[in-house]
């Protein structure tokens, strides 16, 4: 294992203008979205290269910003921030609307933000309405994704009622109400992603083009990997997120640039620096279902099935309560447009089978 300096340094080696081409660091060191410091020492942990490392003693920290808040006070509802990284169409739009529509706004709320790719493009006012500022232009297997999604984060934890963030694209669809959403994300108050670390790589490919590249920034046993990629985040890990520059005085983004699916690897791993990836603080399943075709050959190994055709089923009753069954409370990947009326007699029906829930009352059951 490379030692403690030379890590640092390849890691800030990573953050010259010589070695990449990215736009400036998104997150300036007074920046007072990340002045709040993580709980535990992400440059200790690379220190002693173990996970969850001991921090060493260190000053009191000022007191936080009330933006940077861990949770919301009881008395004001909960948020989940849907920040979805889009090309240049968020086609299921009326579905996130009448999804984001609590019944108990007084509890509970939702709302959405976008990063397009080619924000030109989008000729809807309400989605410009809800798309953020920002000159990044990512391309698949890209780390500028990664730039995207923090720049996501950011904008939705301006809300201090943002308790929970849902990492997405627009392929993804919710598959259930917001209420029952809410009720069991606040349940288990985890960060939820599927991940793993090298010694349960599924392939030679995962081992040498998603772990092996990091080995001489990271310490391997703290590089891990999400899948899929798209993710829930708590309120405190998502702010622990992006105060992982200024502990480790350099940007963490950069040295994931040639990873194979670099937004796989980044938020597990900083969440593992951060020392937050342990079965206290993360529910190890995924928050949004996907799935894989082993058969698949070549290229098409890198794509999670589309369920847009009757090979698959689509959105339907059988899938959705299997999705549900897992565990999940989002699913992917719907490439063509579902239909509001659909979506919402799918869901409904699936309710009333589970003996429905609070805010179903917004979803029309599928007639017989």
């Amino acid at each position: 294992m490379a030692s403690f300096a030379s890590m640092l340094a390849n890691l800030k080696a990573a953050n010259s203008p010589s070695t990449q081409n990215f736009p400036p660091p998104s997150f300036k060191p007074d920046d007072p979205m990340i002045t709040r410091t993580s709980s535990l020492n992400s440059v200790n942990i690379l220190r002693s290269g173990r996970k969850n490392a001991t921090p060493a003693p260190a000053p009191a920290p000022a007191p936080a910003p009330a933006t940077a808040t861990a949770t919301a006070p009881a008395s004001t509802p909960s948020n989940i921030a849907i920040c979805a990284t889009i090309v240049d169409n968020f086609p299921h739009s009326d579905i996130w609307q009448k999804w984001a529509q609590s019944t108990n706004p007084s509890k509970y709320t939702a709302s959405l933000h976008l990063h397009p790719k080619n924000p030109d493009n989008i000729q809807n006012s309400y989605l410009k309405s809800i798309c953020i500022d920002s000159s990044i232009q990512p391309d698949w297997n890209d780390v500028r994704i990664v730039q995207a999604m923090l720049l996501l984060i950011k904008k939705a934890l301006e809300n201090p009622n943002t308790r929970f963030l849902i990492l997405c694209t627009e392929s993804c669809l919710p598959i259930t109400n917001l209420a029952d959403c809410a009720e069991k994300l606040t349940k288990t108050n985890k960060s939820w992603l599927r991940h793993y670390d090298k010694n349960s790589a599924t392939s030679k490919f995962d081992e040498l083009q998603c772990f092996g590249p990091l080995e001489k920034y990271i310490p391997s046993n703290v590089i891990s990997k999400a899948l899929p990629g798209w993710i829930c985040l708590r309120r405190d890990h998502a702010e622990a997120i992006l105060g992982l520059p200024k502990n480790l005085e350099a940007e963490l983004f950069p040295v994931f640039k040639g990873v194979w699916a670099p937004e796989e690897m980044f938020f597990p791993t900083a969440l593992n620096l951060a020392g937050c990836l342990n079965d206290e603080e993360v529910e190890n399943r995924m928050v949004i279902f996907a799935e894989w075709d082993r058969h698949a050959k070549g290229s098409d190994k890198a794509h999670p099935v589309t369920f847009d055709s009757d090979a698959t089923g689509g959105l339907c009753v059988e899938n959705v309560e299997r999705w549900r069954e897992g565990g999940s409370l989002f699913a992917r990947k719907f490439k063509y447009y579902v239909g509001l009326r659909n979506w919402e007699s799918v869901i409904g029906e699936v309710d009333g089978r589970r003996g429905g829930g609070e805010g179903n009352s917004n979803l029309k059951k599928r007639k017989r």
